[in-house]
């Protein structure tokens, strides 16, 4: 028996080595929980910030509308085939620049002029191309070579060079005439496109033009999408063409080497800003320039463009066909 106020001696205790291991293993899993916590803090945090920079990526790489939506109702002219088409004439002094042919053979001229009494004449001289050569020549309209009818003058006044394109018809001088009309064509090989001095009963041609919104993020043009939906037709991506600087030059030329539901763009620089990458950049603005699918859009038909960037929000332009087409309109 134990008497009272004996301790047992058989009572067992933790000893420091064991005291040691449970602590250890305490603050091995204290630890790892810990690592656990702190690792999905970071992971959570570091999402927040790739969230959070994405979407100011997203916001500065976007681009909004600098100034109306122009439209153009021009005419589309013959194409991809051969034969004779008249490249340009001057009416009483006044030039108009028509076609162009990628190919020629021969050249002709015809006149049309209201005369008084003979003797009369009219002298133009004509600019025109060769290949990429330019030349200059002259006609000479007379009472006794009144060019009538449609002449062959690749061997006289042509140097055996048939023009493929009229870059300029001058007025030299004339003689007792009071109106007159000279033409000038070609017999060769030409292409689609579209003709600024005839009009078309539908918008056929959509122009605007593009700025960065705020951020002044560059924007790659190369990567952007265009897709267009009308009442009756939906194109998901319109075919890009290098054709900026016709598209950019359009009013000046009257012509544009464009076919239906395709798409260029034009970088256009301010003073100071500027250069001829494909960067939409501070300063800069985009001239984009589509020609309607389907022959164009009637009076009073709706019509939408999408812009979608490689990165960053779609830019919807949704505009309206005039009840009268004209030359060029400002879109509503």
């Amino acid at each position: 028996m134990r008497g009272k106020g004996e301790v047992s001696r058989k009572r067992k205790g933790f000893t420091g080595l064991e005291a040691a291991i449970v602590l250890t293993a305490f603050v091995v899993v204290a630890a790892v929980f810990s690592y656990v916590v702190l690792n999905a803090g970071f992971f959570t945090t570091q999402k927040s910030k790739e969230v959070v920079h994405t979407g100011v990526e997203q916001a500065t790489s976007s681009v909004e509308l600098a100034g109306d939506v122009i439209g153009y109702g021009w005419k589309k002219s013959p194409g991809n085939d051969s034969g004779n088409r008249t490249l340009g004439f001057i009416d009483t002094g006044t030039f108009y620049d028509l076609l162009s042919l990628t190919s020629a053979s021969k050249t002709y001229v015809k006149a049309v002029v209201d005369n008084g009494t003979a003797p009369w004449w009219v002298n133009v001289s004509v600019t025109y191309k060769n290949d990429t050569n330019t030349y200059t020549t002259y006609i000479n309209v007379t009472n006794t070579n009144s060019y009538a009818d449609w002449t062959d003058v690749t061997t006289s006044i042509f140097n055996n060079k048939p023009a493929i394109d009229i870059t300029n018809i001058e007025f030299v001088n004339w003689h007792n005439v009071t109106s007159y009309e000279i033409y000038v064509q070609s017999n060769g090989t030409y292409t689609w496109q579209y003709d600024g001095t005839q009009k078309s009963d539908k918008l056929t041609i959509v122009k605007f033009y593009l700025q960065l919104t705020a951020g002044e993020h560059p924007m790659d043009m190369d990567g952007i999408t265009l897709s267009y939906a009308d009442s009756n037709t939906y194109i998901g991506s319109l075919e890009y063409v290098d054709k900026g600087g016709d598209a950019h030059n359009m009013g000046d030329t009257k012509k544009l080497p464009m076919q239906e539901g395709e798409w260029t763009y034009y970088i256009v620089g301010s003073e100071g800003y500027g250069d001829s990458d494909n960067l939409l950049e501070l300063g800069e603005k985009a001239e984009v320039t589509l020609v309607v699918p389907e022959g164009g859009v009637s009076t009073n038909e709706e019509f939408q463009v999408e812009v979608k960037p490689a990165s960053g929000a779609t830019l919807t332009v949704k505009r309206k066909a005039p009840s009268a087409i004209d030359y060029v309109m400002t879109l509503h």
